[in-house]
């Protein structure tokens, strides 16, 4: 052996800096539940439209370039070609905000929205850079 020992801790302080002053924060570490995967921003699939989604963060707005100011949705972060997202005009970066009127925050809540009324397409409200629109998804 090497003489490493594994450390687990509870709890972890981590100091913080905004707006020109530490801040502490306490963070409790644990594994996340298999249920919660996919939906805290870790690009997830969603099912039969050929996407990957992950919660929009300031990291991923800065990654597709949009404005700081973007608020909340879900980024496409991959699109398969042969999938119904494609054939919609589902692009690689574009921001999901709302499903058939309703906002979604997470890829969980996009794949439930879309999968709802499976029999008929759903509308969603699309962020693309500075413009927004609508666009049918349909399987």
């Amino acid at each position: 052996a090497n003489g490493w020992k594994s450390l687990v801790l509870p709890s972890v302080t981590l100091g913080v800096i905004r707006n020109g002053a530490e801040r502490p924060f306490t963070v409790k570490l644990a594994e996340m539940p298999v249920s919660d995967r996919g939906s805290a921003g870790t690009p997830a699939s969603s099912g039969d439209f050929g996407m990957q989604l992950a919660p929009l963060t300031p990291n991923l707005a800065q990654q597709y370039g949009l404005p700081r100011s973007a608020g909340g949705g879900v980024v496409v972060t991959g699109v398969n070609p042969s999938g119904a997202a494609a054939r919609a005009g589902v692009r690689e970066g574009d921001v999901i905000r709302e499903i058939n009127g309703e906002a979604v925050r997470t890829p969980n809540e996009v794949r439930d929205a879309l999968t709802a009324n499976s029999d008929k397409p759903a509308l969603a409200y699309v962020q693309r850079g500075d413009r927004s629109f609508y666009m049918a998804l349909a399987r």
